[in-house]
């Protein structure tokens, strides 16, 4: 089994060429992509009824102006219910 600092595959290039630069960034040997490694949880609404769909228009980027659902990331010591409801 590879170790995480080492032998992961380059979502540009497909090689097996990531090496970890930091904690959360790491870097192709091959093509010099960046890739960071943040995981965090998130919700997302999709919230209908009849025949109607909830949509919110983005107030930021990315996507400024585009139509979104109501989602967004969960904070520390955040509950999925509670992050939900704070979105809508």
């Amino acid at each position: 089994m590879a170790s995480i600092d080492t032998a992961r595959f380059c979502p540009q290039c497909g090689k097996s060429s990531l090496t970890r630069s930091s904690n959360k960034q790491f870097t192709c040997s091959e093509c010099d992509f960046t890739y960071f490694h943040n995981p965090a949880a998130a919700v997302m609404v999709a919230l209908s009824y009849e025949d109607e769909l909830l949509v919110a228009i983005r107030g930021r980027n990315p996507g400024l102006g585009l139509w979104d659902l109501p989602g967004g990331f969960v904070d520390p010591n955040e509950s999925l219910e509670q992050a939900v409801i704070r979105e809508i």
